[in-house]
């Protein structure tokens, strides 16, 4: 859905090749959605329905989709941001919407886990080690990292193929679940098969994206 919004945000490339990439870039988004819920299914029995699933993953596509239209009316004419202020804006923008959506997943769960009072959680922080402390930093310094590479590809190139080749991040995401926090432990071989099979449909996707530019 985000795949699609951006290109008609840039209609350029071939559509005949960014077809079956976006096709395979949103399955894989699905794809690895399934993959982490299958392995956190052995750890709780409650979760969300499947049309709470969808209108969760419709509306972050379109979301993300029509981000990316504003990215491209940024940085182009009359606007004509740079790299660097159009970074600086979208870290003030991350900031801006934690400081508000941050209530509101905390007492509306979206994977309808118990609700929780913000101010009980957050004096819960200094209880929380240091490593990982310094896991949410190097998190959150990597995304704007990601995203500021993706303004300066955006310059080089299409701005459609460089913003799906920038959605590798459920693939990145699937690998350190798989490698780093061991979040597929104790899965059944179901669930570890799916794996490489995303894996191989994100990079066949990437492929084809990058074909048609």
């Amino acid at each position: 859905m985000k795949d699609l919004l951006s290109f008609f945000g840039s209609p350029r490339g071939l559509m005949l090749a960014l077809g079956p990439g976006f096709g395979q870039t949103s399955s894989n988004d699905s794809a690895g959605e399934v993959v982490v819920e299958a392995g956190e299914a052995t750890k709780t029995m409650r979760k969300p329905g499947m049309m709470r699933k969808l209108i969760v993953c419709i509306t972050g596509g379109l979301l993300l989709g029509f981000s990316n239209i504003g990215i491209g009316k940024a940085t182009s004419a009359p606007c004509l941001l740079s790299p660097y202020a159009n970074q600086f804006h979208f870290s003030i923008g991350v900031l801006i919407t934690s400081l508000v959506m941050l209530p509101i997943v905390t007492a509306c769960p979206i994977d309808r886990s118990e609700p929780a009072n913000l101010c009980s959680v957050l004096r819960q922080w200094g209880s929380v080690r240091r490593k990982n402390h310094l896991l949410a930093v190097l998190g959150g310094f990597i995304l704007c990292m990601g995203f500021f590479f993706f303004n300066l590809g955006s310059k080089a190139m299409n701005l459609t193929i460089s913003y799906c080749i920038g959605q590798s991040a459920p693939l990145v995401g699937i690998l350190w679940g798989t490698f780093f926090f061991k979040e597929f432990a104790g899965t059944p071989a179901g669930v570890w098969g799916l794996v490489p099979v995303v894996c191989g449909l994100f990079a066949t996707a990437i492929a084809l994206i990058a074909a048609a530019g």
